[in-house]
Formats: C-alpha cells, sequence, structure tokens
C-alpha cells in the first residue's frame, strides 16, 4: 500500500499559500509532498499524517495562546519552538493565528499594466546599435 498517493497534497490543497521545501530535506527530496512546508510569520505548518497536520510555533507569545486550544495537541516543546498536532478541519483557525503568507496574486488588469510598463525597457531582438565600434590605441 502507498501511503503517498492516500496523503493530503500541500500544493493542490493549499495553493492559495506560498509553499516551500523544508530547509533540512536533501535536494533529492524536493519532490516529496511530506517534505513540503506552508511558510508562516510565526514558524511553519507542515504534514504529520493522513488527516492531520502540524505547527512549527517559534514565537512564545503564539504558541502560548495556542496552548490554550482545546484542539491543538503539543508533540514537542523547546525553549525556541512548540510543536502542535492538529486536524486538517482546524487548518484555517491555525494558518491565521500563525499568519500563514499567501501568494502573490495579480489581477488580470494589474498583470497587463505591468506587461506593458516594462514594454520599453524590454530587450528588442534583432536591432543592432549604431554606435561605431572604435579601435583602442592600446596594442596599436
Amino acid at each position: 500500500m502507498n501511503l503517498m498517493t492516500q496523503t493530503l497534497n500541500i500544493k493542490q490543497n493549499f495553493s492559495q499559500y506560498r509553499i516551500a521545501c523544508d530547509p533540512a530535506a536533501d535536494k533529492s527530496k524536493e519532490g516529496d509532498p511530506w517534505y513540503w512546508i506552508i511558510v508562516c510569520k510565526h514558524g511553519e505548518i507542515y504534514l504529520h499524517g493522513k488527516e492531520t497536520m502540524a505547527a512549527m510555533v517559534k514565537s512564545s507569545a503564539v504558541a502560548n495562546q495556542m496552548k490554550k486550544w482545546p484542539e491543538l495537541d503539543i508533540t514537542q516543546e523547546a525553549d525556541d519552538a512548540v510543536i502542535f498536532k492538529f486536524h486538517i478541519r482546524d487548518f484555517e483557525k491555525v494558518a491565521k493565528r500563525m499568519v500563514a503568507r499567501k501568494r502573490r496574486r495579480l489581477s488580470p488588469e494589474v498583470r497587463q499594466k505591468l506587461i506593458a510598463d516594462g514594454q520599453k525597457y524590454r530587450y528588442k531582438a534583432g536591432v543592432q546599435s549604431a554606435k561605431v565600434v572604435q579601435e583602442s590605441p592600446i596594442g596599436s
């Protein structure tokens, strides 16, 4: 039985958030969904099981607030971070408190305006410089 096919896909289910590969992961593991993280202001959120996720909270103030939530289970506590385990249905609440970073999305109007503004600075293929090349006096 392949567990990967039964696991939540972070890139598909949470595509509105900024997703990165765990910096501790080996480069060969970048395509593995178990190494994807959702980047947050106060830490990161990642997969923990088939229907569970974990949040590593690096802010002690935010962690102390979240310790009071009954839907979160503390799995690890250290001086610099607290790791909570939670069900996927509680993701929005956790993401909101941890300030999950959203992906930058441009509206079609803004995108067209940026393209038009950059058009005059774009390289034009096939245009030759009118500048005459002068020979260097060095080496003559």
